[in-house]
């Protein structure tokens, strides 16, 4: 299998993850916000968003467009079960940066969520504290991405 027939069924199949996380159900409660832009100028940027449902601070890498004159959609990466904390990350293992860059679409990849697999966890756990990543992908990220 090439290379492209890779990157495409990769981000196919995250594109399917991501379909069934902002399917699910959960609720946030305020308002989240960025808490770092990343750099205004670097096609590739990290970011870092606030949850509130999670009352953490979550770091996303960014990928844009190569014209952002206008908006543009928007494709949500996940990482693995290692939430990309482990080395197994879209950047590092795949060519999405280069892929990517004809084509008019921002890339949004967020950096932790190890083992997780991005659920709402029913209640803390007391080592790994608050898991409400299908609330923080599903409703809190992607209104202050368009916002932005």
């Amino acid at each position: 299998m090439n290379r492209w027939r890779r990157c495409g069924l990769a981000v196919a199949l995250g594109v399917g993850l991501v379909a069934s996380v902002v399917g699910s159900t959960g609720v946030a409660s305020a308002k989240p916000h960025i808490v770092d832009a990343g750099s205004s100028t670097a096609r590739v940027t990290n970011i870092v968003v606030h949850s509130d449902a999670m009352n953490k601070d979550i770091p996303l890498t960014v990928i844009k467009p190569a014209d952002e004159s206008k908006p543009r959609g928007v494709l949500y990466l996940l990482n693995g079960a290692g939430g990309g904390e482990d080395g197994a990350n879209w950047l590092d293992k795949t060519d999405v940066v280069r892929f990517t860059k004809n084509k008019n679409l921002y890339v949004v990849i967020p950096n932790q969520g190890q083992f997780s697999y991005y659920t709402d966890w029913e209640k803390p756990d007391p080592v790994l504290g608050v898991h409400k990543w299908s609330t923080f992908l599903g409703k809190e990220l992607p209104p202050v991405i368009d916002a932005k």
